[in-house]
């Protein structure tokens, strides 16, 4: 009976604090690529990236602290549902040659239109599939599944409305499997242009943004719909382009942001612009690794919605 009541009261303060928990994940694995990359690969950019990473940190905490808990059911079926949606993309990808793009927006739109409450779940899976087979095999890719479904429903409760969240999920248990299996990202061979990322960067922001905010639609539809176009495009058609239909796809998931986050549509382009340059400085990192797509767009979430804020807050005192 003891022994139970040891338990019961660790439960208790598990549930009592779990956004916090999962903010303390969030802050671990962004924080690992930010000083992955200032380590192996300085320069001023990287370096103001860093500290403005700091404030974001501090964004965020004020953001979870503000957030209401609703109430915590861990085992659900999210955890199917996610296991589900890696498999489906990492298969769709694999066995048809598919774009990784393409095979997570097949994913995510198939999910919306199945199951709209399981929606999230779904499209997080399709993040964890977008790992290459170069990296994870089909038992170790289920590890990752598993981890991604754990840390979805430890973080399910805060940063709601931001963008970037499910890949970041997704990102923290492919980084985790990687680190128990002692692997490394892959090398990019790919070549582009520095304003062509700019320029699909902020459309990606722009388009997203509005068919979520403007047209009330789904973050998943936001991001699935243009993502697969584009993905259909630049990564089937016109395959030597691939690389711009990730960061087109990246910054959709900046777009599925809610309005109460990102205020308008100029917030939306700020931030797109972050995005840009979040991308080109993680390039030769960590490919490979399912949902990289989305922590560089949460990534570039707390930075320009720091420095807004920051900004916000320098106008008021001048103006007092």
């Amino acid at each position: 009976m003891g022994q139970l009541k040891v338990f019961s009261n660790f439960m208790l303060k598990v549930k009592t604090n779990i956004k916090w928990i999962g903010f303390f994940f969030i802050l671990v694995f962004t924080a690992y690529p930010i000083i992955t990359i200032v380590i192996d690969n300085k320069g001023i950019v990287r370096y103001l990236l860093a500290i403005f990473y700091l404030f974001g940190v501090i964004y965020g905490f004020l953001f979870v602290k503000r957030e209401k808990m609703t109430s915590f059911k861990f085992i659900d079926l999210n955890i199917v549902f996610i296991i589900l949606g890696t498999v489906i993309a990492y298969e769709l990808s694999n066995i048809f040659s598919l774009s990784i793009v393409v095979s997570s927006s097949i994913v995510g739109l198939a999910g919306y239109l199945i199951s709209r409450k399981h929606s999230f779940a779904i499209y997080t899976g399709s993040f964890v599939g977008m790992s290459s087979q170069l990296l994870f095999n089909r038992i170790e890719l289920f590890l990752v599944a598993i981890i991604a479904a754990i840390i979805f429903q430890i973080v399910k409760n805060i940063f709601n409305g931001f963008g970037g969240r499910l890949g970041t999920i997704a990102f923290v248990a492919t980084a985790t499997t990687s680190l128990i299996f002692n692997k490394s990202g892959l090398t990019a061979h790919q070549s582009y242009d520095v304003w062509l990322l700019f320029l699909f960067s902020i459309t990606g922001v722009l388009i997203s943004w509005t068919i979520h905010n403007r047209f009330n639609k789904s973050p998943v539809i936001a991001s699935a719909v243009p993502g697969l176009i584009i993905g259909i495009i630049f990564g089937q058609i016109f395959n030597e382009l691939e690389i711009y239909s990730y960061i087109f796809f990246t910054a959709t998931f900046v777009g599925m942001a809610s309005n109460f986050v990102v205020k308008n549509i100029f917030e939306s382009l700020f931030i797109g612009v972050i995005l840009s340059l979040i991308f080109w400085s993680f390039f030769h990192f960590f490919n490979g690794f399912g949902g990289k797509m989305g922590l560089m767009a949460f990534i570039s979430m707390l930075i320009g919605k720091a420095i807004i804020e920051i900004g916000i807050k320098t106008k008021n005192l001048l103006i007092k």
